[in-house]
């Protein structure tokens, strides 16, 4: 009987050099495109929570017969708003709000609270708040403006709100107009 000759199996070094070669160039060719897809992902996944919050403040409203409240909270235990254009990044608290004065009193009950949002900023042209009346209006009319952290316009959704209280996502402001970061 003759021995039986084995032959090597396995690659060699310079194969393994051009494999890992051009798995990097594959790699550095996909990162870019990964990356816009995770910041378009962060301000969609922004404006989609926004607007849940918007809905169920006003569907909240109509339901309790109370007016109901959005306000911007950097604690998320109490109101932190302003006028004109407030940074509502730092996130929000939906509210039955009695009085209807668009800050969470004592006695006030909580129904909804969102944290600071991550990888986007939010901003609404009408204040630090937002009152639902009982029957689901509103007394402002104004656009929430989403960016990623880097501003930039590409990127930038928004979600108008009407006085009759209809919430639309968009890309506009609820006037038509271009968004700005």
């Amino acid at each position: 009987m003759m021995p039986q000759k084995y032959r090597e199996k396995g690659f060699t070094i310079m194969e393994l050099m051009i494999a890992v070669a051009i798995a990097g160039v594959l790699v550095s060719l996909a990162m870019p495109t990964f990356r816009d897809s995770i910041k378009r992902n962060r301000v969609a996944m922004a404006q989609d929570e926004l607007f849940s919050a918007l809905i169920f403040a006003r569907s909240e409203a109509v339901n309790r017969s109370l007016p109901v409240s959005l306000c911007v909270s950097a604690n998320q235990t109490s109101c932190s708003g302003g006028a004109g254009v407030v940074d509502w990044s730092s996130g929000w608290i939906v509210f039955e709000d009695a009085n209807a004065n668009g800050t969470l009193d004592a006695g006030e009950q909580a129904l909804r609270v969102r944290s600071a949002l991550t990888g986007a900023t939010l901003s609404w042209s009408s204040g630090g708040s937002l009152v639902y009346n009982n029957q689901g209006f509103t007394s402002v009319t104004g656009t929430f403006t989403l960016c990623d952290d880097d501003a930039s316009l590409v990127y930038a959704k928004s979600v108008t709100v009407t006085n009759t209280g209809r919430v639309r996502r968009s890309e506009k402001t609820v006037n038509g107009g271009a968004l700005a970061c």
